[in-house]
Formats: C-alpha cells, structure tokens, sequence
C-alpha cells in the first residue's frame, strides 16, 4: 500500500495506523508532517547543501585514487571509472552551488 498522499485527522488519531505510514515514509524517502489539524505525508526535500557535502563526501572517499596515481603505483586508465565519477560530483557541486 501507498501512503504517498496520505493524511489523518488529529481528532481521529490511530497509533496504528501512524506506526504503518511512519515505517512507509521510512522506506520510501517521506516523511510524517505534524500539521495543525492533521497529519500529513510529504516527500523528502534534501537542500543543495547536503546535497554538496555528500558529494564532498564520496569526493574524499575517494582522494586515494589520486594519491595512489601521483606516486605512480596506479594508473588513470585503471581507475578511469572513478575518475570520471570525481569529475561529475564536481560538476554536481558546482551546479548546486549556483
């Protein structure tokens, strides 16, 4: 079932329910709005800063491949995948950050 456009009267509140819909949004990037008279389902909004630091994240996670490719113990052809990754999160933060 589907609690995408889900809502419940605060008047008629059923834990139950409640506990199905919050373990729904857990699993399907929502989440429970406590509104003044209802409750209510709205879809998670990631802002451009996280966005950017999980960008920055896999970025850092990464660093190894440059590092292993200056001291030349690897070469840009073995880790061309990744290298290409790097440049579209830099590409994404740099967009985002407009």
């Amino acid at each position: 079932m589907s609690y995408k456009d889900w809502t419940m009267a605060k008047k008629d509140f059923d834990e139950q329910e409640y506990i199905k819909v919050a373990e729904w949004c857990n699993t399907h990037g929502y989440h429970v709005e406590d509104g003044v008279d209802f409750y209510y389902t709205l879809p998670n909004v990631e802002t451009n800063l996280q966005k950017i630091a999980k960008l920055k994240d896999l970025l850092f996670a990464t660093d190894y491949v440059a590092a292993k490719i200056a001291e030349g113990s690897a070469t840009r052809e073995q880790y061309a995948e990744i290298i290409a990754k790097r440049q579209q999160w830099r590409e994404e933060i740099r967009k985002l950050g407009e």
